[in-house]
């Protein structure tokens, strides 16, 4: 995947729908967006390669994907369940144990929060990412 250091094509919309950290990573297709320019651990990396995957299997591609995911909250979650879970699975292969603990608190916490509209709370980001 490509990695840019700039914010995706339809940021705008993004930004209608959710309030956006300056550290936010998107995917858009074959390209990952990083506007901070700092660099991206693997373990993100991979989870933004498993919303690649799904941008390029949905039906109308990348655009019809991120249509359907700012309006849809149960598609959202689902999209972002499975791509948590692949990040945790790499984190598990690859982190040691104080990392590990450091990075389950970070990614449940992302779950549940503003980022995606507080769809779920901390435990249910728990309980769907690490099952």
């Amino acid at each position: 995947m490509i990695i840019k250091n700039e914010y995706p094509p339809n940021i705008e919309d993004i930004k209608s729908r959710f309030e956006i950290a300056p550290t936010v990573v998107f995917t858009y297709g074959d390209v990952i967006y990083n506007p901070s320019g700092k660099e991206l651990p693997q373990h993100l990396i991979e989870h933004e390669s498993t919303h690649r995957v799904q941008q390029l299997a949905y039906p109308g591609g990348p655009d019809a994907w991120w249509a359907e995911y700012l309006i849809n909250q149960s598609f959202r979650l689902q999209e972002e369940v499975e791509a948590y879970r692949v990040q945790w699975d790499f984190i598990l292969a690859f982190c040691n144990r104080r990392d590990r603990r450091a990075l389950y608190a970070q990614i449940t916490k992302d779950l549940s929060s503003k980022i995606y509209g507080s769809m779920c709370s901390a435990k249910e980001a728990q309980d769907l990412i690490c099952p």
